[in-house]
């Protein structure tokens, strides 16, 4: 089987207190850490293999430390309507 092609949907908002939040397309708020923005962003038809590979570049590490976060915030995302089926 082939791994799952995601892509980012909703947006991101920021509170009026300046805290960043990701707005699914049924309006739902989710308040979230850079970190999972960064990985949200970073899907754009990518599969978690892909994601933790170009965010392990970004922190010069090797791509297997990235994929079981990487892959436990897409799980979350996806349960949160803000990423789905590219």
């Amino acid at each position: 089987m082939m791994p799952e092609r995601l892509k980012k949907t909703g947006e991101l908002a920021e509170t009026p207190d300046g805290k960043k939040a990701l707005v699914n397309d049924e309006g739902t708020a989710y308040l979230v850490q850079e970190s999972i923005i960064l990985v949200w962003d970073a899907f754009d038809g990518s599969t978690v293999g892909e994601v933790s590979e170009k965010l392990a570049t970004i922190a010069g590490k090797q791509a297997d430390e990235f994929r079981e976060p990487v892959g436990e915030i897409a799980r979350g995302l996806r349960e949160a309507e803000l990423l789905v089926p590219a």
